[in-house]
């Protein structure tokens, strides 16, 4: 059973259905499940079904959103043919400023009835209507307001038929939001211990005890459990994202990271929308890469996200930052292109087996030859660092090869400062000088004097 309340509320019009699964038996009611949503958003329009499960279950199958309500009345009619059991449907529209409730029954051959819905009535039909109904009353005498009167009757009436949670549509011209309430039962309830019915669980599909079978309105495969698939590439999951992390909770969205800034395909980065205010520091990793960067949002360049599909993306919190949703919120989700300073970056030349690591350090002041940056890199046979100096970008460095350790200073001097210094060959020759003198050693501890001139000083 079920129970469904249609009203006017503030302007919108509201439609609530509870998501109880009851069995009776012996004329005594058991609860057998929660969960199963008995009202559903058809593109403009709200629909509610009540009944056999069977009918409802058939009802859901065979429309769609294209359907007008006369079109309805035909499906409607054309499932039932007859049956004994009860069949009610509720259609909510938005026509010319105003908002109707289209009732059909099978106990009037689903004749519609067309009322336009006014301010602050309220319609009710299934299970325990009357006693809702009059419940509802009571706690707007109370001084509640229509809505928590309605939610007020729900957890009044709740049993074995009514109860679990109850799903609330409103509807405010052509935007239709959706919330789901929980319900909480009074005592303890009696529970159909058998097999549960089968039963439709969803808008689009089939639902079973052991099969779920989901397609959308072009008959596309969406999920399967008897294969075991679940195309995730059809899906908008808000909070959790789909393969491409659309949706995936984040901080700040650029350009430069493509999706999101916390975590994408092959991304990651803990830049935060402190880099709205002004220069932040950030570490990325993409692809093979880690880079350290100082950045900053570009002023005006933001835009508002999209998906693949053209449908924006909301912040669903004021703060702007965390979960994201297509449903409007107020709060758009803004991609940014940034100015960015890259301060470090560890990251491999070459590919596959043959790949070395290299660290470069340094945004440089853009001058020749990479100059003012430092680069360490490892090579078959040894290990390099180069720093290369301040606007000309000549040469400092240090090269650990097989042969030998290598130093280098371009152009400038090298300075050794100890207490104590030794440089000693062990059993080769050894050389001390310049280009137009020096001093050798040979490996037999001869001293070769080389140059233009000797004088000898004392102190």
């Amino acid at each position: 059973m079920t129970l469904h309340y249609i009203s006017k509320i503030d302007g919108k019009a509201v439609l609530y259905s509870d998501t109880r699964v009851s069995v009776t038996y012996n004329n005594e009611n058991y609860w057998c499940e929660d969960g199963f949503e008995k009202a559903y958003q058809l593109g403009d329009k709200l629909i509610a079904v009540g009944g056999y499960w069977k009918h409802v279950k058939a009802v859901i199958n065979s429309i769609n959103k294209q359907h007008s309500v006369k079109d309805i009345q035909k499906i409607v009619k054309h499932i039932y043919q007859g049956n004994k059991e009860e069949l009610s449907v509720f259609v909510v529209s938005h026509e010319q400023d105003d908002y109707y409730l289209h009732q059909m029954a099978s106990v009037e051959d689903f004749m519609i009835h067309r009322d336009k819905l006014e301010e602050g009535e309220a319609f009710a039909a299934g299970a325990h209507c009357d006693k809702a109904l009059a419940k509802t009353g009571s706690l707007i005498k109370w001084g509640n307001n229509l809505n928590d009167s309605i939610i007020g009757a729900y957890k009044f009436v709740t049993d074995e038929m009514v109860g679990g949670t109850v799903t609330r549509f409103t509807m405010e011209k052509n935007k239709i939001t959706k919330e789901i309430i929980p319900i909480p039962d009074k005592v303890e309830l009696k529970i159909w211990k058998h097999q549960k019915p089968k039963f439709h669980a969803n808008m689009q599909g089939e639902a079973r005890m052991k099969k779920l079978t989901v397609t959308d309105t072009n008959n596309t495969l969406l999920m399967d459990s008897a294969t075991k698939k679940f195309m995730a590439n059809q899906w908008d999951m808000v909070g959790l994202g789909a393969i491409d992390a659309e949706l995936l909770a984040a901080n700040m969205l650029t350009a430069q990271d493509g999706v999101i800034s916390n975590l994408t395909a092959g991304k990651l980065s803990t830049l935060t929308n402190a880099a709205l205010e002004g220069w932040s520091d950030y570490v990325r990793i993409e692809g093979n890469s880690v880079m350290w960067i100082t950045g900053r949002v570009k002023p005006g360049s933001g835009v508002q996200k999209t998906l693949p599909d053209g449908r924006s993306l909301y912040w669903t919190t004021a703060e702007q930052m965390g979960l994201m949703t297509i449903e409007e919120t107020g709060w758009p989700v803004m991609v940014y292109d940034m100015e960015e300073k890259i301060k470090r970056i560890d990251t491999f030349e070459g590919s596959g087996d043959a790949a070395q690591p290299v660290r470069r350090v340094g945004a440089g002041d853009g001058g020749a030859n990479g100059s003012a940056t430092f680069t360490e890199t490892k090579y078959n046979g040894g290990i390099s660092g180069v720093y290369k100096s301040s606007n000309t970008g000549k040469e400092r460095s240090v090269d650990f090869k097989d042969s030998g350790v290598y130093l280098d200073s371009q152009d400038a001097k090298m300075v050794f400062t100890a207490k104590e210094l030794t440089a000693m060959a062990d059993g080769g020759p050894m050389k001390i000088g310049n280009t137009n003198g020096y001093i050798e050693i040979t490996a037999d501890g001869t001293f070769e004097f080389h140059g233009k001139a000797f004088n000898f000083h004392t102190n």
